[in-house]
């Protein structure tokens, strides 16, 4: 991938030149291209020359990402709050850039951006990883993704969170867990670190007992742990507000004989931030339309990039085989080979007609727009996502 800093006229500039004299002005192509240049393009009826300049272009083939922190003050084995932060791009071609355009002078400056530079431009690697992203679909959640970047220390042990991942009705967390060089981490082990999303802050509109919570560890290595906390709630509305990921326990899980839990370390792992990059799903509220057995009617059916949820009457839309239509005709089945699902009552027990949601997250990403339709069992539901 190529990008500018500046996009400008392009000019030459003798490269022998010290930065501290004055650079030479705009030269154009004729005076210094011979002859030629004064020749017309071969079909295209353009002059080569006089409308044509040379100039500076960098080139920059291990760009970064320079990030500032700025803190109140720094307390080894203590809470350090992060009050400010800056990112910019960094690399010397591009630092060169900026120093030529404080002459005045326009260039053009060309990166390389390959996985490093990807990661905190848009979706990180691990949660690409953890979504089986394939190439491209990234694109799909670039409104979606946040970089809040806060740390805390606690017992030598520190917790950052990386980059989240929302939409009306999930919270994807990326985070890292680094150790200490007294406290190794075996690969082989099952990692866990104990703790939750806490979504209490936001103004969350769900029935109670609606959210479903879970940590899944994406890798380890010998001083870190990379984890993925998530939360959605399939019949809510989550909105911006201030979430907080709680964590109390590093340990590993023993299968020899019963499960035990084996924990290293305790200790009060507290990250709020603000939550504010949301991507609201589509909903689609078809007209009366019978569940295949007659025992209800399906309500509404919400699409975003990485879930559909269908909320139905007299009985969950799992119960059935549930498939998407796709705009070139084919069909996706929603079932554990494309990702997971999860079901649940959203009415009091008891109560006549009971309401349910059936939760599907899909695995690889899917465009709302390239949906068409949703089938369960034998019911087509016309979407019109497209």
């Amino acid at each position: 991938m190529l990008f500018r800093l500046e996009t400008v006229k392009i000019v030459l500039v003798n490269p022998h030149t010290p930065l501290n004299h004055r650079l030479p002005r705009f030269r154009q192509t004729a005076d210094i291209a011979g002859p030629t240049a004064e020749k017309t393009a071969a079909g295209t009826g353009q002059k080569r020359g006089s409308d044509m300049h040379r100039g500076i272009i960098t080139v920059t083939l291990s760009p970064s990402i320079d990030v500032t922190l700025w803190l109140d003050g720094l307390r080894t084995d203590e809470a350090n709050r992060v009050t400010d932060e800056s990112r910019g791009v960094g690399g010397k071609g591009i630092n060169v850039s900026r120093v030529v355009q404080s002459y005045g002078l326009d260039n053009l400056c060309l990166a390389v951006a390959g996985t490093a530079l990807a990661v905190n431009l848009g979706l990180h690697e691990k949660l690409a990883a953890y979504f089986h992203l394939q190439s491209g679909e990234s694109a799909l959640l670039e409104s979606a993704i946040e970089n809040p970047v806060t740390t805390v220390s606690d017992q030598g042990i520190s917790v950052t969170i990386r980059q989240t991942l929302a939409n009306s009705s999930g919270l994807y967390v990326l985070y890292e867990v680094t150790t200490p060089e007294s406290i190794a981490l075996d690969p082989e082990k099952n990692w866990h670190m104990e703790g939750f999303l806490d979504l209490s802050s936001l103004p969350l509109q769900a029935p109670l007992g609606s959210s479903i919570f879970g940590n899944d560890i994406v890798e380890v290595t010998p001083h870190k742990i990379t984890a993925v906390a998530y939360a959605y709630t399939p019949v809510g509305t989550m909105s911006s507000g201030t979430v907080h990921l709680r964590l109390t326990r590093l340990g590993y899980w023993e299968f020899s004989s019963s499960p035990q839990f084996i924990p290293i370390a305790e200790g009060t792992w507290h990250l709020p931030w603000h939550l504010t990059h949301i991507d609201p799903s589509i909903t689609v509220t078809p007209p009366a339309l019978p569940l295949p057995d007659g025992s209800g009617n399906i309500e509404s059916i919400s699409l975003s990039p990485f879930s559909c949820v269908v909320i139905s009457t007299g009985a969950p839309a799992s119960d059935w085989p549930v498939s998407l239509v796709l705009q070139n005709g084919s069909t996706l089945p929603l079932d554990a080979s494309n990702g997971q699902y999860t079901t649940g009552r959203l009415s009091a027990s008891g109560q006549e007609n009971p309401q349910y949601y059936s939760y599907f997250q899909f695995h690889p990403l899917i465009s709302p727009s390239d949906i068409t339709a949703l089938v369960i069992g034998g019911t087509r539901v016309s979407l019109g996502a497209s």
